[in-house]
């Protein structure tokens, strides 16, 4: 029987129906010591009345996780009320598990399984156990039972499972309720897992084998593991206060993603949140449906046998089973947003009054858009959904606008912002229109926005507020204003609106934007101008003030008014010239801010002076290169290849015409700052993948050297304080050598030969304000490599990142003598004292290597343990054992890492994520480490994501050794690879392991 839609709340433990020991024991039938032996009878298994049928059909409900608070669904259960088991539920297991080749079921149990010793009887499934004969030409069996479960019938994937039985007692009697996986995912048992929900043994008798079970404890139990980690049980064991051989009770776990619990009768006894799959990251193997199983076996390796005291018949009673679907997560909570002063339409109408609703109605313009007020958003409790119709053009569904109308004349006028909060699909809502109209014949004016560019407050909604003087040039005569994307669609959409109304506050502050690289005129004071131009009106009568203070977001700015050239009125062409030719080689973009209350359509026209450049239009609503920051301003990023004259350009040209004053146009200004270029092709800041000396303190240094002044009387201080952009910076002083007055000649040395081998670039920063000629000679030592000029200014090697510093990426093909390399050297040599020259000093920092050649570098993080910290590491063992940093071993710098693992303890240590979006398919794994220690009857297994464990390492080394390894992949990973080292004590109770492990390192071969 298939129950879908009761509902029911969770509930406390029921404490009333708890019976006390006391009276419970008042009632408890004949002691087992007192219960006569009896002959044992031959079982007929000729008859049968359950059967199986052939062709069952699975089910596997969509059910949620259960929280605290939760209101259950019901959504499966079986309450036994019919006249015989349903074979569409019910599959009924036969034999002692010799047809899955695991006689006795893998525990020694003593039963043959038939299945009509499992009934229906007055509403309740009664399982029975008997002492009875099975004769089979193989041997005989002494007792019978049932064993009856729901696979490929009905399982089940989270949720609440639970079942209210009345348990046997007895000696050597085992009843369960449990699941198994419906298909076996990660492999045979325990692979992919076991959840026994309840089980119990001799009941009112003794412990069995290995002291467990009797009296009235119960067991809620994880099995998992397999392969490498071996069987895995995870138990919680419990002892209620009510004999649960006396009455019904229920058992119950709660599963989600993360952690199941055990319940007895609402008591929370049980809860296990850590486990491990040798197929699968966590959560794996729970993580798939399984399927229910109930049965009573008699004997095995956990009760022990029967003895002539315990009562057959013996039965387990199940008053139902049911299984429930938690609630669906709520909607993402969504930020409430904003409320206009002036309402249009409202949220709530109720609390937040339409004071300015439109005095003609909403209408749909004539597009045959729906509209219909929505109350089951989960964001708001009322919203305007509009539906695409089909236009003016029969067959085109494409067009859905909301029209608010009526208003007098000029009603916008007085307001500073409209405001509305809208959700849809990104598609359209980047393509949103916002029209305020007239009479016919009246002027109008239409903008398009992105809204999703705007404040998102979650679930897909979005806050928007857009300044009234986007619309300034018809709101004198405007009565009416439309919302919607804009028409021709291609397809059919909705989108929903609320909270529509106006405001007298202005928008708020501007977006701060982009500061660009390389400045050539920006607000902030303290930004350093890099490209110093002379600014030029281009012939007009228009003119500047490149301190315009009267802005409320950017200020200074720039502003420029319009004046008349070229026989045109209303003209603005300002040109930023006198530029080096070529200044703009090798940018990616071109960057700017501008604001401009009437921008005719909301173009403005930009090109690189010189060289016979093109003028390109730039439209401020292009979404493409313009972004509105607030308050009629908009953040500009072009791209430098849409400009045509790159190598020859001397300048920058901004252009805006307006309408001339014959035809009614009036003079006007526009403001511009934070002009420049940003992201030479070279790159900007970067950190090495692999250090040699940083000023961040977390980067870990790969690269372990000594610091000589080779020869010369040059000072250097590695945690030179006093820059105020990089700081510690390594700062490196001048001194005589070799006969030269102010030199400095400076080697990281004592490196492996060969350490650079197989890099693409050296990199460094490096400031010095008196740089000869801006260069620094840098060469490989060791093998006669040669020195070579690094020109600062070179914008194929070196990137300016402001205040003096340089970003320099050499490419290895550069250097000489890579093989034999033993150190890296910089030298820079300044004039002599006698030549007028002065003592000088210079900073480096982050100096490394980047990219080995077809991969991105080691991807372990902190594989050498040197930050004395395990993370980003993490223990993906049982919980027991430990890991630690060790200082007092190392096989490299000064620190490694220590797994100590005895009798029942897993522990691995995994790094997760490596190489994500990077690694895919066929790639091949470089995997080395060093180890050494003790292991007793136990393997270290370095285990790589996708191809299990890399070796069995049996033979742990007493003093370092290097293990290197190369592994590849059978599968894309685009979230990264997982590689782990450990050991699993856990299923070998005779197993101790002290090793420790350094200098991991995983690169792409």
């Amino acid at each position: 029987m298939m129950l879908r839609s009761r509902g029911m709340l969770r509930y406390a433990a029921p404490l009333a129906a708890l019976c006390l020991l006391s009276a419970c024991e008042s009632n408890r039938s004949t002691p087992l010591t007192a219960i006569e032996t009896i002959d044992v009878p031959v079982a007929d298994t000729t008859t049968r009345t359950n059967f199986n049928t052939d062709s069952p059909t699975l089910e596997i409900p969509d059910t949620f996780a259960v929280r605290d608070g939760d209101l259950l669904t019901l959504v499966w259960s079986d309450e036994f009320d019919d006249a015989q088991l349903d074979p569409e539920l019910w599959f009924f297991e036969s034999g002692d598990g010799s047809q899955f080749g695991i006689p006795g079921w893998g525990n020694e149990e003593l039963q043959w399984y038939l299945p009509d010793n499992a009934r229906l009887e007055d509403g309740k499934l009664i399982i029975t156990a008997k002492r009875e004969t099975v004769v089979r030409e193989d041997g005989n069996f002494d007792y019978t039972s049932a064993r009856i479960n729901t696979r490929d019938r009905f399982a089940v994937k989270y949720g609440r499972i639970e079942a209210s039985i009345k348990l046997p007692s007895g000696q050597g009697l085992w009843p369960a309720f449990w699941m198994l996986a419906q298909d076996s995912p990660y492999g045979n048992w325990p692979s992919s897992g076991e959840i026994d929900i309840m089980e119990a043994v001799n009941l009112d008798g003794t412990p069995g084998i290995g002291g467990i079970g009797g009296g009235n404890e119960i067991f809620g139990t994880l099995h998992f593991g397999g392969g490498p980690f071996g069987r895995i049980i995870d138990s919680s064991e419990y002892t209620p206060s009510p004999d649960v051989t006396e009455d019904f009770h229920t058992y119950a776990v709660e599963w989600d993603e993360f952690e199941i619990r055990w319940y007895f009768d609402g008591i929370l006894y049980g809860t296990k949140n850590s486990w491990v799959s040798d197929a699968a990251p966590y959560p794996a193997p729970f993580d798939q449906p399984f399927y229910i199983l109930l049965n009573v076996a008699v004997g095995g390796n956990f009760p022990g046998s029967p003895n002539s005291a315990t009562p057959f018949p013996a039965t387990m009673e199940v008053d139902y089973v049911r299984v429930y679907s938690g609630q669906e997560p709520a909607a993402a909570p969504v930020d409430p947003g904003v409320i206009p002063e002036d309402v249009v339409y409202s949220s709530d109408p109720i609390n937040i009054p339409e004071n300015f609703g439109p005095p003609g109605g909403i209408q749909d313009f004539g597009s045959g858009a729906g509209f219909a007020n929505v109350l089951t958003d989960p964001s708001f409790s009322r919203v305007l959904r509009v539906t695409s119709g089909d236009a003016y053009d029969p067959g085109v569904v494409d067009v859905g606008f909301a029209a608010f109308t009526g208003y007098d004349a000029g009603f916008g006028t007085a307001y500073e912002t409209l405001v509305f909060k809208a959700k849809g699909d990104a598609a359209n809502l980047s393509n949103f229109e916002v029209k305020f109209v007239g009479a016919p014949g009246d002027p109008e004016t239409s903008v398009v926005y992105d809204v999703t560019t705007y404040t998102d407050l979650g679930s897909g909604w979005y806050q928007v507020t857009i300044p009234m003087s986007d619309f300034a040039a018809s709101l004198a005569t405007n009565t009416a204003f439309l919302l919607g994307p804009v028409g021709d669609q291609g397809a059919p959409f909705s989108f929903q609106m609320t909270d529509i109304g106006f405001s007298t506050t202005a928008v708020g502050p501007a977006d701060p934007g982009l500061i660009p690289d390389d400045v050539i005129y920006a607000t902030d004071p303290n930004e350093t101008v890099d490209l110093v131009t002379t600014i030029s009106p281009f012939g007009t009568t228009s003119q500047f003030e490149g301190m315009y203070a009267l802005d409320p977001d950017f200020n200074p700015a720039f502003e420029a008014q319009s004046g008349s050239g070229y026989g045109l009125d209303n003209i603005v062409q300002l040109g930023f010239v006198d530029l080096p030719m070529g200044f703009a080689t090798g940018y990616e973009s071109f960057l700017f801010k501008i604001k401009s209350d009437d921008l005719p359509g909301n173009t403005i026209v930009v090109k690189l002076e010189g060289g016979g450049g093109e003028y390109g239009d730039v439209v401020l609503t292009d979404t493409n290169v313009s972004t509105p920051l607030g308050n009629g301003w908009y953040q500009v990023v072009l791209p430098m290849a849409d400009f045509t004259n790159v190598a020859d350009a001397v300048g920058v040209l901004f252009e805006r015409v307006g309408p001339q004053n014959a035809d009614g146009g009036m003079p006007f200004s526009m403001l511009v700052t934070d002009i420049g270029f940003n992201n030479p092709t070279v790159g900007m800041s970067i950190i090495p993948d692999d250090v040699i000396y940083a000023t961040d303190p977390n980067e870990m240094v790969d690269l372990v050297a000594t610091i000589s002044a080779f020869g010369t009387t040059s000072m250097f201080d590695g945690a030179y304080a006093l820059d105020p952009d990089y700081n510690p910076a390594f700062e490196a002083q001048s001194g005589n050598g070799y006969g030269l007055d102010n030199i400095v000649q400076l080697g990281f040395i004592d490196l492996p030969m060969g350490f650079a081998t197989g890099y693409e670039s050296f990199v460094f920063k490096i400031k010095s304000s008196d740089l000869p000629g801006n260069t620094v000679v840098v060469k490989l030592e060791g093998g006669g490599g040669e020195y070579g000029d690094v020109v600062l200014t070179d914008t194929n090697v070196s990137t300016p990142l402001g205040n003096g510093w340089y970003q320099v990426v050499l490419p290895m093909a550069d250097f000489t003598n890579v093989a034999d390399a033993v150190g890296i050297l910089f030298e820079r040599v300044g004039p002599q004292n006698a030549d007028g020259g002065m003592p000088f000093s210079m900073l480096l920092t982050d100096i490394g290597f980047n990219n080995p050649v077809g991969g991105t570098g080691n991807l372990i993080t902190n594989g050498g343990f040197e930050t004395g910290l395990l993370d980003p590491w993490a223990d993906f063992g049982n919980g027991m054992g430990t890991i630690t940093v060790s200082a007092a071993e190392a096989s490299e710098g000064t620190n490694s890492v220590n797994i100590v693992a005895g009798d029942s303890q897993t522990v691995f240590l995994r790094q997760s994520g490596l190489g994500a979006g990077t690694v895919m398919n066929g790639d091949t794994l470089n995997i080395s480490f060093d180890l050494k220690g003790t292991a007793t009857d136990v393997p270290v297994l370095p285990t790589l994501e996708g191809t299990g464990v890399i070796e069995t390492i049996t033979a742990v080394p007493a003093d370092w050794m290097p293990f290197t390894y190369q592994v590849t992949l059978g599968a894309d990973f685009p979230g990264g690879v997982f590689f782990e080292i450990g050991v699993p004590c856990g299923p070998v109770p005779t197993c101790s392991a002290n090793i420790f492990i350094d200098n991991v390192i995983v690169t792409i071969q």
